[in-house]
C-alpha cells in the first residue's frame, strides 16, 4: 500500500530489471546498482552491503540509511534502526514508509511521544493506509497500557 505511492520504489524496480539482466554475466554491481537491486527485492541484507561504501562516502544517502535502518530493524536492533531512518529523513522529511518504519522502531523503543508523532505525520500525508493506521493504534495501546499500570 506504501509502496504504491512510493515513486522511488517504482523507479528502484523499473532499475532492478534492468540491472539483473546487465549483471547476470561476470560484472560485479557497483555499490549503487547493488544496492538498487536488494531494495527492489526488499533484501535489506544484501541492500545494506552495498550500502556501506555509500554511506562512507555520503552519511545521509536516503536508500543507503533506510537499508541499514531496516536491516537493523529485521535484526531486532531497534537504536540503530531509528538512527538510520532518521538520517534518511534528512533529505525526505516526507517519505510515509520511512516515517511508519520509524515510529515502529521508536515503539520498540518505548519512545511513545516520538513514535506516535511519526506515524501521525506518515498519516497524514497517505490518510487512507491501513498499514500506517495499524501503527498508530499500536502506539496508542502501548501508550495505554503504560498508563493503566
Amino acid at each position: 500500500e506504501l509502496d504504491a505511492v512510493n515513486y522511488s520504489l517504482a523507479r528502484l524496480y523499473r532499475d532492478s530489471k534492468w540491472l539483473s539482466r546487465q549483471s547476470t554475466g561476470t560484472l560485479m554491481p557497483t555499490p549503487r546498482e547493488g544496492l538498487v537491486i536488494g531494495l527492489a527485492r526488499a533484501d535489506f541484507t544484501l541492500a545494506s552491503q552495498f550500502a556501506q561504501p555509500i554511506l562512507r562516502s555520503d552519511p545521509d544517502d536516503p536508500r543507503a540509511n533506510f537499508a541499514v535502518g531496516m536491516k537493523h530493524y529485521l535484526d531486532e536492533q531497534y537504536a540503530r534502526a531509528e538512527y538510520h531512518l532518521v538520517r534518511c529523513l534528512k533529505r525526505r522529511p516526507n517519505e510515509p514508509a520511512v516515517l511508519n518504519n520509524l515510529a515502529m522502531a521508536q515503539l520498540k523503543l518505548d519512545k511513545l511521544d516520538d513514535a506516535e508523532a511519526n506515524a501521525r505525520k506518515a498519516l497524514s500525508i497517505i490518510p487512507t493506509s491501513q498499514e500506517i493506521q495499524r501503527t498508530l493504534n499500536s502506539v496508542l495501546a502501548a501508550r495505554k497500557a503504560k498508563t493503566d499500570k
